[in-house]
């Protein structure tokens, strides 16, 4: 696996996520609403961290300056899809599972499902298979392999 140090940019939108979707009874204690740039800096850290583990190289901290990024017009998918990079890029350290930037990440995904489109409705558990027009019901996996001559 390759590790690559996250944008500025990168950082600041997921930062920005977490302030927007993150309910503040879900964040880690001691954070508040007041911290986005604190929450900003240490996913960064996490992320240079990954990065120093990685490559068995020093890395060199970096303060990083947030910039707030509107991310109200940006679909969910394209939020879940900058996550699960960061996510990507961050895992390779030895902190990363018991650090605060992975219960940030994990607060975002959980906060995010709940908003996309469908969630709250569907069932918990498909009781039966729905029937769709043309379904004939069970196929055997026989039925799909191509018969000499046809």
């Amino acid at each position: 696996m390759s590790v690559f140090i996250c944008t500025n940019y990168h950082i600041d939108l997921l930062a920005s996520a977490i302030s927007w979707y993150v309910p503040r009874r879900d964040w880690p204690q001691g954070y508040g609403i007041d911290y986005t740039s604190e929450v900003a800096q240490l996913l960064l850290d996490e992320n240079l961290c990954s990065y120093a583990d990685r490559y068995k190289e020093q890395v060199e901290d970096i303060d990083h300056e947030f910039i707030q990024v509107n991310v109200t017009h940006m679909t969910l998918g394209y939020i879940w899809k900058q996550l699960d990079c960061y996510k990507y890029q961050a895992c390779e350290s030895n902190t990363w599972e018991n650090s605060v930037a992975k219960r940030f990440c994990d607060a975002l995904a959980s906060s995010l499902k709940y908003q996309v489109d469908g969630y709250e409705s569907a069932p918990w558990g498909e009781i039966e298979r729905p029937r769709i027009a043309g379904d004939t019901g069970p196929v055997s996996i026989m039925d799909m392999i191509p018969k000499k001559g046809k």
